[in-house]
């Protein structure tokens, strides 16, 4: 099975994805987790995930990487890409 992730604005198959080790998260365990549900290849629920999302990163000051809708279609297409449903 071949997993994309979607790393430092591309998509990799899993494998080839790597963190470096001065990467904030991995160095001061910055970060946060929220979970977004897929019905049928369908994002769930995006604007109570997306206002999870901003209360938690607003919690830690951790300034987000892109715009929300941006967010979103990363999302859509990770969903897309690793057939997800």
């Amino acid at each position: 099975m071949n997993n994309t992730v979607y790393l430092n604005g591309d998509y990799l198959a899993a494998e080839k994805a790597q963190v470096s080790i001065f990467d904030r998260g991995f160095i001061f365990g910055d970060g946060v987790y929220e979970v977004i549900p897929v019905v049928n290849g369908v994002l769930i629920d995006r604007d109570y995930f997306l206002e999870r999302l901003a209360h938690s990163t607003e919690k830690i000051a951790l300034k987000w990487p892109c715009q929300p809708d941006e967010l979103l279609e990363i999302l859509a297409e990770l969903v897309r890409c690793n057939n997800l449903v």
